[in-house]
Parts: C-alpha cells; sequence; structure tokens
C-alpha cells in the first residue's frame, strides 16, 4: 500500500510535503523523537483513507475514553458495527463467534454494584487495561480494516501485558490481512512486533523518512 501524496503544515514550523508512505511491509513502524510530528502525519494518513475510502482502524493511548463504561461489552461491540453496517449483529460474525470462549468469562466476573441495565452487566468496570485494551482493539478489528493504525496504543502497559496483547493482535492480522502502521518509542515493541522501522527526521523544516529495521537499529 501506497499513500501520497501526504502535504500539511505542522504548528511547529516544519512541513509534510509530497510525502508518500509505502506500507511494503505487513508491520511498519513511525520512529523519531518527540515533537517532530508523528501522531501529525498518522492523523494525515487518516484524512487520506477517508478521502480514498480506505478501511482503516485507529488507536491511540487514550483508547479508554472511547469505552462506553455504562453498556455491556456486547453493546459497545455492536455499536461499533451497527455504525458500518447498520442492523448488522455480532452473533452473524465469525469473528465474534470465534472469540466466544475469551468473552464469556470477562462477561460474567463484570457483575458490578452499579446497576446501569436490567441484568447489572457493567462489563467494564472489573476489566484490566490488558483486557479493556484488547476488547477496544478487537472492536476496531469487527470492522475488517485494510490498515490498522496505532499511536502508542501500548505505552499505558506493562510489558508483560504488551507481549500477550501483541502476540493475540498478531494472530488476527494473519487471519484478516491488515497493515499496521504503529508509532512507538520503545525498542522492545519493534522487537516483538518486527516489521519495517520508518524514521522519521527533520531537514531543513521538511519531514523525512528513511527505511530501516530493528536489527539495524539494535
Amino acid at each position: 500500500m501506497v499513500i501520497s501524496p501526504l502535504n500539511y503544515k505542522i504548528d511547529n514550523g516544519i512541513a509534510i510535503n509530497n510525502l508518500s508512505l509505502k506500507l511494503d511491509r505487513p508491520i511498519n513502524h513511525l520512529w523519531g523523537p518527540n515533537g517532530i510530528g508523528k501522531t501529525t502525519l498518522l492523523k494525515q494518513v487518516v484524512k487520506y483513507c477517508q478521502q480514498n475510502k480506505i478501511d482503516f482502524a485507529y488507536m491511540d493511548q487514550n483508547y479508554r475514553s472511547t469505552w462506553l463504561w455504562w453498556k455491556s461489552i456486547k453493546k459497545n461491540l455492536e455499536l461499533a458495527i451497527q455504525t458500518k453496517y447498520p442492523g448488522s449483529q455480532l452473533d452473524n460474525l465469525s469473528s465474534y463467534t470465534n472469540q466466544q470462549s475469551w468473552f464469556g468469562p470477562l462477561i460474567n466476573k463484570s457483575r458490578s454494584q452499579f446497576d446501569f441495565s436490567k441484568n447489572n452487566e457493567i462489563n467494564s468496570v472489573e476489566l484490566s487495561g490488558g483486557q479493556l485494551q484488547r476488547l477496544v482493539l478487537f472492536r476496531e478489528l469487527l470492522l475488517k480494516p485494510k490498515i490498522l493504525l496505532l499511536d502508542e496504543a501500548f505505552s499505558a502497559l506493562d510489558i508483560e501485558v504488551v507481549e500477550e496483547l501483541i502476540t493475540w493482535l498478531l494472530k488476527e492480522q494473519s487471519e484478516m490481512g491488515f497493515i499496521i502502521l504503529n508509532i512507538c518509542h520503545d525498542k522492545r515493541i519493534l522487537k516483538l512486533m518486527n516489521g519495517a522501522v520508518l524514521l522519521i527526521s527533520n531537514e531543513n523544516q521538511e519531514l523525512k523518512i528513511t527505511e530501516t529495521s530493528y536489527a539495524k537499529m539494535a
């Protein structure tokens, strides 16, 4: 997949001029110093996908704010697919059915004293950060994206939880075939996910990208 051209003027004065992102690998990482414009660049990729009708999913480190805590797990997931496929039901999706062995225990665990629904099923209150993040990621994948955009999505979790999440995510990717474009600052994540590393630099107030790999960086 090639995303081009990208043009934008960042607040710090750096420009994105006719930038071309060649996502030749299943996994691609954006790597560069803080403040250089990685998130701005990712948002331009979102804009490009919208304009060119490319199905995408997006998740950043504030993923907790996108979950409706007062609704059940199933309702949160169903709202997502109904946005794209009006009237669709989760039970008709094989990707949801295949995950029931994992969702079942979560739903049973998440009963709470906050009775916001008839069944007292507040399926988010007792979830750990890793469980909720996996649910939010799964919700995005229900939309069958061509590209998954991650903006430091793993930064708020312990590395042991990140390892488990990445193992699960890569399994989903192998089955669904979407491309990952990931912003991160942790070389451990680069190692876990492998893939191409796109180094972002500022040359004369203009963003430039050079492709490398974790092996070369290490």
